[in-house]
């Protein structure tokens, strides 16, 4: 929900966040006791940029308007590192030849890993974080995928093993350059994605040369990328409840930045910008 607050009359609100020109209305005689409020500097820096504007012959526009404040959204990252790591530890114990039963990790790959990461990756979108956004987007999207294959496709299928190993090829080629990009993030969500690569490099080969070795290693290194993924998330819930590093996840391994940024997109206007 969005909150809009009208302008109090004294002057003129733009939307948080968003770098406007913004000149306080300058009526002759009242200066200097508005500059004595306690927003003093800024009416009066707004009051000497209007004056100055007049006295070149532009038009200031006082025309009163509404500022908008979006609600706080909490970090929606450990969410869908946790649905990810779940069911990641679900399919590759069965992977790695652990478990007895029948695919455990099915329903889960709907609900958690699916649903759950997908909306994980929506909030993401709000958030401005276009990393975050892909990746649980993708993934949600990908346990949804592999379960509906299972269920609809994989039975009528002259070669499943052939059709996973190709699955997973691509995920793995779309997964290499997410790693490259997550060095801009913490050392911590470098390593899930490092450790998700090796899995899906390994089981695509054990499925494509039907290995039931390699299809179980790839198992083994599937719970070790669960486990770096759950402890991603730990650190990010208590992280986020304390205000404070608890849990170490460890700093950007790229750390050039070509501009300052807030967030992957928003730029952060110069200080000549925020003076004008």
């Amino acid at each position: 929900m969005w909150r809009v607050i009208p302008d109090d009359g004294a002057g003129l609100t733009h939307p948080i966040g968003i770098a406007t020109h913004c000149v306080r209305p300058f009526r002759r005689g009242t200066f200097d006791a508005e500059c004595a409020t306690l927003d003093a500097r800024a009416s009066c820096e707004r009051g000497v940029r209007s004056r100055t504007l007049m006295r070149e012959g532009l038009v200031v526009d006082e025309t009163p308007q509404r500022r908008i404040e979006l609600p706080m959204v909490a970090d929606p990252a450990p969410l869908g590192l946790a649905a990810f790591a779940l069911t990641t530890f679900l399919l590759s114990a069965k992977n790695a030849g652990w478990t007895d039963g029948g695919n455990a990790w099915l329903g889960f790959a709907f609900a958690y890993g699916g649903l759950a990461q997908l909306l994980a990756g929506m909030w993401e979108f709000r958030n401005r974080n276009v990393f975050g956004a892909t990746a649980f987007s993708t993934y949600g999207s990908f346990w949804i995928g592999l379960g509906l294959y299972v269920l609809l496709v994989e039975e009528g299928s002259p070669n499943a093993f052939n059709d996973l190993g190709f699955i997973l090829l691509a995920f793995a080629i779309f997964n290499t350059y997410m790693l490259l990009w997550s060095t801009r993030v913490t050392t911590a969500v470098f390593l899930v994605f490092l450790t998700l690569e090796i899995t899906e490099i390994v089981l695509f080969l054990g499925f494509f040369s039907d290995s039931e070795s390699i299809i179980k290693a790839g198992g083994v290194i599937g719970v070790i990328t669960a486990f770096v993924a759950w402890y991603t998330s730990a650190a990010g819930v208590v992280n986020g409840m304390a205000g404070r590093p608890v849990l170490k996840v460890g700093g950007p391994l790229w750390k050039e930045r070509p501009v300052s940024t807030i967030g992957p997109e928003m730029q952060v206007p110069s200080s000549r910008e925020r003076v004008s």
